[in-house]
Formats: structure tokens, C-alpha cells, sequence
């Protein structure tokens, strides 16, 4: 989450449970980031594990292990979103 709003030159936003007064429209920006991470938040608090060993059963020799989602991959991720407008249409 740092890198992503590090990379999209937000700041000021907060990702856990530490309250502070907002200014209006750091609210509502504060308040659509809480609703986008809210289902990932198990995941962020919990460090659950998700193993690929069925897959790798089932796909045999033709399994290829996803890449790691370090600060590079990220970066790529978020220029590409960038550069679609994140899906938006013009309009």
C-alpha cells in the first residue's frame, strides 16, 4: 500500500486503525481508499498463505510460478493503470 500511494504521489492517506482530523476532501479520499482495502484487510493483518500445490499437480511441467509482486512489479502495474485512466472511459 506505501509503494502504490508513493507512487501515485498521494499523501496523507492512512491504511490502519489511527484516526486524525481530516480536511473534507482528504475525507472522502480517506473514505474511498478504506472501502477499496476493505476486503483486502484480512490479508494485510493476518498474513494468510495461499499455497500452489493443487495447481501444481493439475498443470504438471507446464506450471509457471507467478512473479513476485515486489516495489518493480508494482510500479508496472500502476503505470499501465495510469495510462488507461484506470479502466475509465474518456469522456
Amino acid at each position: 500500500m506505501e509503494i502504490s500511494l508513493r507512487r501515485l504521489g498521494i499523501s496523507g492517506i492512512r491504511y490502519d486503525n489511527d484516526r486524525q482530523e481530516l480536511s473534507g476532501l482528504l475525507q472522502q479520499i480517506q473514505t474511498g481508499v478504506d472501502k477499496g482495502i476493505n476486503k483486502y484487510r484480512q490479508y494485510i493483518k493476518h498474513g494468510t498463505i495461499f499455497t500452489c500445490d493443487n495447481l501444481k499437480r493439475a498443470l504438471g511441467d507446464s506450471y509457471t510460478p507467478p512473479p513476485v509482486v515486489d516495489e518493480i512489479l508494482l510500479a508496472k502495474m500502476l503505470d499501465y493503470a495510469m495510462s488507461v485512466n484506470f479502466g475509465q472511459k474518456s469522456r
